[in-house]
């Protein structure tokens, strides 16, 4: 058999493995350039109408143009200019010593919900300053220039404080038309209590109690067991009543770790009419950012977050994995009333 017959006889058959290797790397490659962003050029009214598997790799001289103006569009809207309305537009300047942007001129409704007064001067935190600038609300100056949106991810962003990671998360809920702030009081949870310092907390909180049930009984003939003035919640009643405070040995045996990565905690708010930054409230929720590569915080951590949280506050964590951020939901096990 000739060249020529084998090329036609292999042709005609099935299709070998080299060739569904091809094809499902071709396929795999044309996934991610399947979405058709024609629809993203002005004047276009509406998204243009494809079959089902559009994209699927033919070869037709017809499907290689569709990919190449939608491809093109996208690049076309990439560089487009940022442009504003000055009604809206704010100015401030960056302070790389307070990491802070001096608002000079305030426009718009969104230092409703973002930006802090001090000393009579509104600032802008770091995330806030890049979110605004992202949503092209804010001329952001430093060094006497303006800051570009490229530039303020590199000028506003570290690791030691607000890093990516965390951004992206802030981000993520600001997009969803929550009210972020960072938690009140403004503190880095750290492990800051050594195993001795709460061995001897303990036992002073349980001498001193002993000391005033035992002496108390020489004052007054009864006494009620429960002091309810002080009382909000149910948890509060069982702990009056816990006569010998409950000591976990893991949790006071254990050196602190030296090499925990800082966490940054925000209160979420929903969207609420009357809302005021001074006095906002109970948060709906309070997320805790990490990246997916630190992995959980430890039990001393947790226990530093619950003892922190509000009555009733759901606790989360927004764990980022490249550009994707999921929330886990940490709940505290409730006291037994036995």
């Amino acid at each position: 058999m000739s060249a020529a017959g084998l090329q036609r006889t292999v042709s005609k058959g099935s299709p070998t493995r080299l060739e569904k290797g091809v094809d499902m790397k071709l396929e795999e490659e044309t996934e991610a350039e399947s979405i058709d962003y024609r629809w993203l050029l002005r004047g276009t009214q509406t998204a243009l109408i494809r079959g089902t598997k559009d994209f699927a790799p033919d070869g037709s001289e017809r499907q290689n143009s569709a990919l190449v103006e939608s491809r093109n569009a996208l690049y076309q809207v990439l560089q487009e200019e940022r442009r504003a309305s000055k009604r809206t537009l704010s100015e401030a300047t960056w302070h790389p010593n307070s990491k802070t942007a001096e608002v000079t001129l305030h426009r718009g409704t969104h230092f409703q919900v973002i930006g802090t007064t001090v000393d009579t001067t509104l600032r802008l935190l770091p995330e806030e300053a890049l979110f605004m600038l992202e949503r092209n609300a804010l001329t952001l100056r430093y060094l006497g220039g303006i800051v570009s949106v490229q530039h303020g991810y590199n000028l506003l962003l570290d690791d030691a404080g607000m890093s990516m990671d965390v951004y992206q998360v802030y981000a993520y809920l600001k997009r969803l038309g929550y009210i972020v702030l960072r938690s009140r009081p403004k503190r880095t949870v750290s492990q800051s209590h050594s195993p001795a310092m709460a061995v001897v907390q303990y036992a002073t909180s349980f001498i001193t109690r002993w000391m005033q049930w035992l002496f108390g009984g020489w004052l007054s003939p009864t006494w009620p067991l429960v002091k309810l003035s002080t009382c909000r919640f149910a948890g509060d009643i069982y702990r009056q009543l816990q006569v010998v405070p409950r000591v976990s040995i893991s949790s006071v045996s254990r050196p602190p770790s030296t090499n925990t990565p800082p966490y940054m905690v925000f209160d979420v708010y929903k969207p609420r009419t009357g809302f005021r930054k001074s006095n906002p409230g109970p948060p709906n929720f309070r997320v805790v950012a990490q990246r997916a590569s630190d992995g959980l915080p430890d039990y001393n951590l947790l226990r530093d977050f619950f003892d922190h949280t509000e009555e009733g506050v759901q606790l989360k964590v927004g764990i980022v994995d490249g550009g994707n951020v999921s929330f886990l939901s940490l709940y505290e096990p409730k006291p037994s009333p036995f």
